[in-house]
């Protein structure tokens, strides 16, 4: 399972902050790139039944290379592109994510 820890990375996401509230937005194409960039919102339940909010953005196209992190963590998966997955929050609409969110985070790439 090293392998599968070491391709897991969590990354600090630029983040545009609203200067006078909470709101927080990750500015995904800063770490994908402009353009082609593909989003969705994905609800996993932990084991004791709470739910926890991913948004997973992707960029897709057929010119992309494989990713290889994305197999090692999905060995089925022949995925092309950049992945990218932020925990969405309870109060604000998005949080840091921790070393223990990376099982969820797993789960909701495969939804």
């Amino acid at each position: 399972c090293d392998a599968l820890e070491s391709s897991i990375v969590l990354t600090p996401v630029p983040t545009l902050a609203h200067p006078q509230d909470s709101r927080r937005f990750p500015c995904a194409e800063a770490l994908l790139g402009p353009g082609g960039n593909h989003d969705a919102t994905v609800s996993i339940l932990d084991q004791d039944g709470n739910e926890h909010r991913f948004l997973v953005v992707c960029k897709v196209g057929q010119e992309l290379p494989i990713n290889r992190s994305l197999r090692l963590l999905l060995p089925n998966a022949n995925w092309q592109g950049s992945v990218l997955v932020v925990k969405m929050g309870r109060r604000i609409a998005f949080t840091s994510m921790t070393a223990s969110d990376k099982e969820l985070a797993t789960a909701a790439l495969t939804k």
